[in-house]
Order: structure tokens, then sequence, then C-alpha cells
């Protein structure tokens, strides 16, 4: 059995990243385990930031 695990937030060493990363620490029932972080892709979306807020949607 697979697992796949996506971190959503577009932080670099986020609260979700850690939890994420613990996790396949700590699993052990997974055959394969895969690991996609949202922030490491450029997408246009908020980054997470306040000064980037506003800029959403322009």
């Amino acid at each position: 059995m697979n697992l796949l695990i996506v971190n959503g937030s577009q932080r670099v060493e986020s609260q979700s990243a850690k939890v994420a990363n613990y996790l396949i620490q700590v699993e052990k029932l997974f055959d394969d385990v895969t690991h996609i972080e949202l922030c490491k892709y450029n997408l246009p979306f908020w980054d997470g930031e306040q000064s980037s807020k506003s800029k959403v949607g322009s």
C-alpha cells in the first residue's frame, strides 16, 4: 500500500511540513511514501505572507 502526503502550505518549514516529515519518519505500514510540498512549486497563489495578500487576483 502507498501513502501520499500533500503539504499544502506555501511556507518553507511550516508546521504542516513538520507534521508531514514526522509522519514519514514514523510510518511503518506503507510500502512507499510520496511527499508533495506545494511550497516547492511556483504556484500563482498567496504565498502566506501578508505583503503578497493584496496581489492575489490582481
